[in-house]
């Protein structure tokens, strides 16, 4: 799947509205309404990118900035480790990272913060159950055996949580879990739930990294509706909203 994104217009005027509205064939009311908060926004997928190239194309002639995002291609938020732990040294964020990686960043190199609520991802239980083998038992003159069955149940989990989404400049990115990264590194400040820590932490990377741009839009369903459209799942599509939020930043 193609995607097309807008974002970076400072004014939809009614006029912009209408030329959008038109390419879109919208009425220039339900686009006005879809674009109220500014983007990035996603307004149109296909199934082939030329498709997407055209409509983008003819976005720009219009004056709009535009994205075009391949699903299916292996993207940036594949290259992103999850936090197991941090420090807060006088000039760098020490982590280290669940997969091993250990790193340490100055905290002017850090340039962008994305906080979002995710649904933690569902989990597979295998069971191996032994069952009666008619087959079996029949060919053993009826003396009953067994087999063995294995099966797999998919345990649906709808707990959220929120995570952070942290940047510094190409190197790989690292997301704090409100349920998986310890706050250890809070050192006496430290709270006694989770998401209080999670705000701390917040606030101390903001005060701390003074070439932080942060954006909490995506802690919302209504705001990951907004960015992803009506046609894109928030639930299944959360990583691509953190996609198209970090291009358009």
């Amino acid at each position: 799947m193609h995607i097309v994104v807008i974002y970076g217009w400072q004014d939809l005027s009614d006029e912009l509205a209408g030329r959008l509205a038109k390419l879109l064939n919208l009425v220039p009311f339900e686009t006005k309404q879809r674009l109220l908060r500014g983007g990035p926004t996603v307004i149109a997928n296909f199934a082939q990118p030329e498709a997407a190239g055209n409509l983008a194309e003819k976005l720009v002639e219009i004056g709009l900035q535009s994205l075009v995002i391949d699903t299916d291609r292996p993207s940036r938020m594949n290259h992103r480790y999850t936090v197991k732990s941090f420090r807060f040294g006088k000039n760098i964020l020490r982590i280290e990272t669940c997969e091993g990686p250990k790193a340490d960043i100055p905290y002017e190199q850090i340039n962008l913060l994305l906080a979002g609520t995710g649904i933690v991802p569902t989990m597979t239980q295998t069971t191996t159950v032994r069952k009666i083998s008619l087959k079996k038992t029949v060919l053993a003159g009826g003396i009953p055996l067994h087999k063995e069955v294995t099966r797999h149940e998919t345990l649906q989990d709808e707990q959220r949580q929120e995570i952070l989404y942290l940047q510094a400049g190409k190197r790989s990115a690292f997301v704090f879990r409100q349920h998986k990264t310890g706050f250890d590194g809070l050192g006496s400040s430290m709270q006694l739930t989770s998401d209080r820590n999670l705000a701390l932490l917040k606030q101390r990377l903001r005060q701390n990294c003074p070439n932080l741009r942060y954006d909490e839009r995506l802690l919302t369903r209504s705001g990951q509706v907004r960015l992803l459209g009506p046609a894109l799942n928030p639930e299944q599509y959360f990583d691509l909203a953190l996609e198209i939020l970090q291009q358009a930043l």
